[in-house]
């Protein structure tokens, strides 16, 4: 998924909503068709890297230590995330859902 990605629509969260140490981003499912979920995020090196929710495929170019991190935020609301792309709640209530990492 590295490289550049078509103009989608985009659900921004910072570090204080997330619990990371990173900007991360979800993709609004109605502009990324055909495409199973993902989050962008900035990795160390300040490149735009990808990392799918619904599979243990690895994260384009990143710390291992971001990866698990990644990994734990998106177990801890993978029900809300999947609810967004499944078109059943809008942002607004995406963004209320989502827990941080503590």
């Amino acid at each position: 998924m590295q490289g550049t990605l078509p103009k989608l629509e985009r659900t921004r969260l910072t570090p204080e909503e997330t619990g990371l140490p990173m900007l991360v981003t979800l993709i609004d499912p109605l502009t990324a068709t055909n495409t199973p979920p993902f989050l962008l995020f900035r990795n160390a090196a300040g490149e735009d890297a990808a990392l799918p929710i619904l599979s243990d495929a690895p994260a384009d170019s990143c710390a291992e230590a971001d990866i698990q991190s990644l990994k734990q935020w998106v177990a801890l609301n993978k029900q809300a995330i999947l609810r967004y792309w499944n078109d059943e709640i809008w942002e607004d209530k995406l963004i209320k859902s989502l827990r941080p990492l503590k």
